[in-house]
């Protein structure tokens, strides 16, 4: 058996690119698919995680795995099993920390054998893409589900022994206002029980996709569906108001837990840990090392798999960047300084402490304890400052 070090965690992300229909808003790589490239595609992702050499992973502990896509509940459940089999045989030497197992679903897409299978299989946490408690809203994304699959979804998960549940919001929508995203908010956390974990993200109109082109067809038109900046705000703004009355604690820009709930896998990133990826446009980050596997679905079931891409080596100044700007969407832990200077023998004011004076000059930044943090206001301009710790 290898000896693992609590702190040399690593986590895990196995991508499953396959949806019943792909919403209006999605930039991911992901498709509606025969199950027949299902398995296929299973086959060739299980081949790339029993030929990872696990060697490679002496002294660490896998902390968490996380399987995303698309929509992973739109496979048949035995794959999932299948996947979670080689993970478990295959790292079994690094498993002893292997606290938390996440898998997305969308409403409608789980079944109460699906769940059980799910449970079988070792996962502990579900994720759902709700993202509107409104219909319209839903259609207007091109999402399958209605507000009632949700509720139908969620029910079957805690019937199946699910406790630790998360669900996605989205606000900024096409047509959406104050009232709607109050009303789908109250609608989430009157839920009973309500869930562990609630992630709220603004719509992004990502480039080329049918939502980004209508909305952009329709402004030339002079029609301009979307809520303005000042709204958007005001959003975000009553979302940390009313979950914090909820009893839930922002710990990350847009990610908000009961306590003791938060996402382990997602920490994970946020804290700098290094993880390895199974699956097409997978992406490994170990040591100074990242790269991904290839966005084609059938080149990767063709065993493209082997051969990475985008590879880099990454400099210390990268990692220096990435600790601090990565550590700043934590809102209540945010970049130890401390820790800073253990992981790269050097003080933190050293590198980055003009930058850092002069936002914590303007209250975009706060210092207390060692931990750098964005302030409230801070928060709502976070792009701004965060690019300004790229080395």
């Amino acid at each position: 058996m290898m000896n693992t070090d609590k702190n040399k965690q690593i986590g895990m992300y196995i991508h499953i690119p396959f949806c019943i229909r792909k919403c209006k808003y999605c930039d991911f790589v992901s498709e509606a698919a025969s199950d027949f490239v299902h398995e296929n595609y299973i086959n060739a992702l299980i081949d790339e995680i029993n030929g990872y050499d696990a060697g490679q992973l002496e002294g660490y502990g896998l902390r968490s795995v996380f399987i995303g896509g698309g929509t992973p509940s739109a496979v048949k459940a035995e794959y999932i099993s299948r996947i979670m089999t080689a993970v478990k045989e295959h790292f079994a030497d690094i498993c002893g920390h292997l606290t938390e197992i996440t898998i997305e679903c969308n409403p409608g897409t789980v079944t109460a054998e699906n769940l059980r299978i799910y449970r079988d299989a070792g996962i502990n946490r579900l994720s759902f893409g709700l993202q509107s408690a409104i219909d319209s809203e839903l259609e207007c994304i091109g999402r399958i589900h209605t507000w009632d699959d949700f509720k139908n979804s969620y029910r079957l998960a805690h019937e199946a022994g699910f406790e630790n549940v998360n669900v996605d919001l989205m606000f900024d929508l096409p047509d959406q206002t104050m009232d709607t995203w109050k009303r789908t908010l109250a609608d989430v956390c009157a839920l009973e029980p309500k869930p562990s974990h609630i992630s709220a993200y603004s719509l992004i109109l990502e480039e080329g996709t049918p939502l980004a082109a209508q909305i952009e067809s329709e402004r030339e038109q002079g029609i301009d569906r979307m809520a303005d900046e000042d709204t958007d705000r005001a959003m975000y703004h009553y979302a940390q108001s009313y979950l914090a009355g909820e009893g839930y604690h922002q710990y990350e820009i847009s990610n908000f837990a009961m306590p003791s709930m938060e996402s382990i896998h997602n920490l994970s990133y946020w804290e700098c840990k290094e993880y390895i990826g199974f699956g097409v446009a997978a992406a490994s980050n170990k040591g100074d090392l990242r790269c991904r596997n290839t966005y084609d679905i059938d080149r990767y079931i063709a065993g493209a798999w082997q051969d990475k891409e985008d590879i880099e080596h990454l400099t210390e100044r990268d990692r220096m960047s990435e600790f601090v700007f990565l550590g700043l969407r934590m809102t209540s832990a945010g970049v130890d300084t401390e820790e800073f200077k253990k992981r790269f023998a050097v003080s933190f004011d050293e590198v980055f402490g003009d930058v850092t004076a002069g936002y914590i000059e303007k209250g975009l930044l706060s210092m207390n304890d060692g931990r750098l943090t964005l302030t409230p206001h801070g928060i709502d301009v976070s792009n701004v400052i965060m690019a300004d710790y790229i080395l």
